[in-house]
């Protein structure tokens, strides 16, 4: 990931590396609700298939 601006002083706060890892952290966070939406989705209809 890219940083636009880089401050020595900013990045040696443990704030930076809280806040890098949630930034780093959000792409994954939103694969993985994506990811379980379509699978809950898949297997209610594979479910509500086999029941008819």
């Amino acid at each position: 990931m890219t940083r636009l601006f880089l401050v020595p002083d900013y990045q040696t706060t443990p704030l930076f590396h809280v806040a890098d890892a949630a930034l780093d952290g959000i792409p994954i966070t939103v694969f993985l609700i994506v990811a379980s939406r379509r699978a809950s989705r898949s297997f209610s209809e594979a479910f509500a298939g086999r029941n008819r």
